[in-house]
């Protein structure tokens, strides 16, 4: 990203508030510009999938299935982002630790999640 050259030559440098204020200013542009483009991306994906895609071999629960990934994909972009400078700032200072344990969280809230999506999908599949 583009802020880790300047976090790292802060960190090296012993410029830890120049550091905090880099990295806190980072995320908050970051989501400034996400969230509100965010809100947009979910509210225009369902007319841009019909009309890109909705022809032909595409059906409209096909497209509903787009649209709706699109949506979650919305969703999560400005916690990925977050997620992803935070990443950022452990590098520059160094940290494989603290980053390998982030890491290891976020690898078993995915799994969690999968498997928690299976159990519904089972759930769902038992009752029809």
């Amino acid at each position: 990203s583009a802020i880790m050259p300047d976090l790292s030559e802060r960190w090296a440098n012993r410029q830890k508030v120049a550091f905090e204020r880099q990295f806190v200013t980072g995320p908050r542009v970051t989501l400034a510009v996400l969230i509100p483009i965010s809100f947009v991306y979910m509210a225009v994906a369902q007319p841009f999938i019909r009309l890109a895609i909705e022809h032909g071999r595409v059906t409209g629960s096909g497209a509903h299935l787009v649209t709706s990934s699109l949506v979650l994909f919305a969703v999560g972009l400005p916690g990925f982002s977050a997620f992803f400078l935070l990443m950022r700032a452990y590098q520059a200072m160094q940290d494989a630790r603290t980053m390998f344990w982030i890491y290891v969280l976020e690898n078993a809230l995915t799994v969690i999640a999968k498997l928690l999506g299976l159990a519904n999908s089972a759930w769902m599949a038992a009752r029809s």
